[in-house]
């Protein structure tokens, strides 16, 4: 696999990144379907990873916690017994029915299903672009050899535009190759899931780069 440098800001340099990764503030869980396409791992499922930690979620009082093994019945007796009643009465009008829904409806809430444990993303570990051209590494520039580094870099980001380009044809749909720092894979991202509309394309990186190569003469 393929990883990519990480992009220049300070979450990468923190230490915070490979806290998480170790598992030391719970468990990485990805469930996506990860292809090898072009030699490159991508997650065409686009479900990026997630911290999952224990959950300390207690219900307020009066409301009843049912477990997962236990059959789903959030109904407590005595309110299935008042439903079964209800089943007798006549139908009521519409503005009678809209003026139940105005009222508070936390009453008909018995009970919730237990709450094992919580998943979310930690700030700073979301979908994010894949990298760009960026800034020359100064080995690189007392070294020499800067014409053979940008040239390098401009064909991988080229090698992720084809990627990214195969993938919107195979799936009918503009999709956008992302980075998932967590699980240290590329995401394939369709419009609507996390990360869509922050990140952007491979197609667009490599239109910059060729802009940016041109500046740089």
């Amino acid at each position: 696999m393929t990883t990519p440098i990480a992009p220049w800001n300070y979450f990468p340099y923190s230490g915070q990144l490979e806290f998480y990764r170790s598992g030391q503030a719970g468990r990485v869980q990805n469930d996506g379907d990860v292809r090898q396409i072009d030699g490159i791992a991508v997650d065409v499922s686009g479900f990026s990873s997630k911290l999952v930690i224990p959950s300390s979620f207690t219900p307020g009082p009066g409301i009843q916690t049912v477990k997962r093994e236990a059959p789903p019945n959030l109904l407590a007796p005595s309110t299935l017994a008042a439903s079964i009643q209800l089943q007798s009465l006549p139908q009521f009008s519409q503005a009678e029915r809209d003026a139940a829904k105005t009222k508070d409806a936390s009453v008909y809430v018995t009970a919730i299903g237990e709450v094992m444990e919580m998943y979310f993303t930690p700030v700073g570990t979301e979908p994010r672009s894949i990298e760009g051209l960026g800034f020359v590494p100064g080995e690189v520039l007392h070294g020499g050899g800067k014409a053979e580094y940008v040239e390098s870099e401009v064909a991988r980001i080229r090698r992720m535009a084809d990627i990214e380009t195969k993938l919107s044809a195979e799936y009918g749909a503009d999709v956008k190759l992302a980075y998932d720092p967590l699980a240290q894979e590329y995401l394939m991202l369709r419009r609507g899931q996390f990360g869509y509309d922050r990140v952007t394309s491979a197609r667009e990186m490599y239109a910059r780069a060729l802009q940016d190569v041109s500046k740089m003469g």
